[in-house]
């Protein structure tokens, strides 16, 4: 579990893992994002397997980020596991489930390193607008 006091700025959560240990979404939020460690969180990416459908866990992890005015980056990861042409359905399916527009939703693969360069621009990009606000 995070330690409350530490300066966090990134957190990395498996929704799927952590709601199968509790069935109260509240609990669970509370657990791996305190208040504390809310204020100085920047981001979250919010990884999905491609090749399911987002499940509850991500619709009300993605509603209360918004809720709490923090930003995410929806990564769609096992991108390699499908073709190009299976990869385009899935994201838009996925997309649309999400109510979320394709340019905004990264692909990614572990393996192949699809995706990489663009969360990482992502991530530089956010936190030089955290810098920017704090000056």
């Amino acid at each position: 579990a995070p330690n409350p006091g530490q300066n966090t700025r990134f957190k990395i959560l498996d929704a799927v893992a952590q709601f199968e240990m509790s069935d109260q979404f509240n609990v669970w939020v509370g657990r791996f994002l305190p208040p504390s460690d809310r204020a100085n969180l920047y981001g979250l990416l919010l990884l999905i397997d491609i090749r399911r459908n987002p499940g509850s866990e991500e619709f009300e992890l993605a509603k209360f980020l918004e809720t709490h005015e923090i930003p995410y980056l929806v990564v769609l990861t096992k991108a390699d596991k499908l073709s190009k042409t299976q990869r385009k359905k899935r994201l838009g399916a996925i997309c649309s489930q999400l109510n979320r527009d394709e340019n905004g939703v990264i692909l990614f693969s572990s393996k192949t390193k699809l995706g990489r360069e663009t969360v990482i621009s992502e991530i530089e990009s956010l936190l030089e607008w955290y810098e920017t606000e704090e000056d």
